[in-house]
């Protein structure tokens, strides 16, 4: 019996005789009862399209008959391009309690039609860094093989690309794929308003800034950390409405422009 991988498409293999005898015999390869090759040299072919190993004799034949020599079933090694996937449980996570420890398992899969022998799986999250490579199992309909991983997000969310690289364990050649997943975050605090350098936070009556009339004074809002960041951020002073884009938003009051007047005495600003 001949044992190992063959590790191209084609490879060619040699029956020949080592003992003498009369009449001369001939090395001829057989396939049951056909012969196959010539001479005593078979080339196997890897077909893709049959999952059936093909058994092979070698034989020496005169025209006394045939002697079975070694076995041949020949046993490719392989692992076809772009055909690893990679699937989560859900792409878009929604983190409203800031729940760090949140998870999304990630499975790695390939048809066992795509590889040959089982391969070892790695995981990477910036497709630099890879882990220890680690072998499989079995899916349960039992076609493919697979391995899986837990995803966490860092604080404050974010969009990651998460990679799985397939390496054949006998020609050391390598299959890559990758999926994204976003964890939606909002922000840690709540916004913060800013009147001359001095901040307020949050909804205490408390958060009284003095002003005087006619002051030229900046009064701004600031949304800070979450994922996706804040787009667009609205201030609203009284009647005094702006909105800007991103995570701030700011009032300002001018002598020539907007002026800060004490009919506005009480007036809240509010940042959304």
């Amino acid at each position: 019996m001949v044992q190992g991988y063959f590790t191209e498409e084609s490879s060619t293999c040699t029956c020949s005789l080592n003992s003498a005898g009369y009449p001369r015999g001939t090395a001829q390869w057989y396939q049951g009862d056909q012969r196959v090759g010539s001479g005593g040299i078979l080339v196997v072919t890897h077909d893709r399209a049959s999952s059936d190993q093909k058994t092979y004799t070698c034989e020496g034949e005169s025209n006394l008959g045939r002697k079975t020599g070694s076995t041949l079933t020949p046993n490719f090694a392989f692992l076809y391009k772009d055909s690893v996937m990679v699937e989560s449980t859900s792409d878009t996570i929604n983190i409203c309690d800031n729940n760090n420890n949140y998870q999304v398992q990630v499975t790695c899969r390939i048809s066992k039609e795509n590889v040959n022998p089982a391969p070892s799986f790695s995981f990477s999250r910036d497709g630099t860094t890879y882990d220890v490579p680690q072998s499989g199992t079995v899916s349960g309909d039992g076609g493919s093989y697979q391995r899986q991983m837990f995803l966490s997000p860092d604080a404050g969310g974010g969009k990651y690309q998460v990679f799985c690289r397939v390496t054949n364990t006998v020609t050391n050649t390598r299959e890559f794929a990758d999926t994204f997943i976003t964890f939606q975050e909002p922000p840690p605090d709540p916004p913060q308003i800013t009147v001359k350098g001095q901040p307020y936070q949050g909804l205490d009556p408390s958060n009284t800034a003095t002003l005087v009339e006619g002051d030229t004074e900046d009064v701004t809002c600031r949304v800070e950390g979450g994922y996706p960041a804040a787009h667009t951020t609205r201030l609203q002073c009284g009647q005094l409405v702006l909105t800007g884009d991103g995570n701030t938003a700011t009032v300002s009051f001018t002598r020539t422009g907007q002026p800060l007047t004490r009919e506005m005495d009480g007036d809240d600003c509010t940042c959304t």
